[in-house]
């Protein structure tokens, strides 16, 4: 049985078959975007987000400065059984 891993953040929908890849992709983004003064998560977290999802929809959020304003993003993680 396959399993393939669905990462949503507003209107962009990711989807991967490899795990690895889903966590560069999540750890890509915290790094170039997040506001690590005010947002909770790390790489670690990132990767325990990403091999925690199963068939139950759960959530990351991270803080991003937007025009010097802060913002939340959420994604939103699932596995599929194919």
């Amino acid at each position: 049985m396959k399993k393939i891993i669905i990462i949503a953040k507003e209107s962009d929908i990711r989807i991967y078959k490899d795990l690895n890849v889903a966590k560069s992709d999540l750890k890509e983004y915290f790094d170039a975007y997040a506001n690590k003064e005010y947002t909770e998560h790390n790489h670690a977290s990132i990767e325990s987000f990403v091999d925690k999802l199963n068939t139950i929809e759960d959530t990351i959020e991270f803080l991003v400065e937007d025009n010097y304003d802060l913002s939340l993003v959420i994604f939103i993680g699932k596995t599929y059984l194919l």
